[in-house]
């Protein structure tokens, strides 16, 4: 955390809070109970789904997270992957498939979008992720019009 330091972490964490918070409220069948007005809000979001009990939901998210988890896990003996040292694009790639990480680099040298591609086309976002993407892409593109 020295490294990083806190206003960093806190910066980051109110970035991520209002990007769910904005996709959260975008969604006709989710109630968003944390206040939109980073003022008024923390790190912590709150919201119901309709249809859905509360403990259902957060059985879904944790299933969420912990499938986004084991693929963010550090492989032993791994040497690349560190932030600090080769980016966080290459350290999270590194962490999901090293391996292909490795023959990417070797075909397409330094081009990250085409590495992010046969990344993308290996790994897949689990349907959820998707399905929140297009949410909040199809809420920007109301909001841009």
């Amino acid at each position: 955390m020295r490294q990083i330091g806190r206003k960093r972490i806190q910066d980051r964490i109110a970035e991520l809070n209002g990007q769910i918070k904005e996709g959260l409220a975008a969604m006709d069948h989710v109630t968003l109970h944390t206040p939109l007005d980073p003022e008024l809000s923390a790190g912590i979001v709150t919201f119901d789904v309709e249809g859905h009990a509360p403990q259902e939901v957060a059985r879904r998210c944790r299933g969420l997270q912990q499938r986004l988890d084991s693929r963010l896990q550090p492989r032993r003996g791994s040497e690349r992957g560190d932030p600090q040292k080769s980016g966080e694009f290459e350290a999270f790639l590194d962490r999901v498939d090293p391996t292909l990480l490795a023959r990417m680099r070797e075909q397409h040298s330094k081009s990250k979008p085409r590495v992010g591609a046969a990344f993308a086309v290996a790994h897949p976002a689990p349907q959820e992720v998707l399905d929140l993407y297009r949410r909040i892409r199809q809420h920007i593109d109301t909001r841009m019009t």
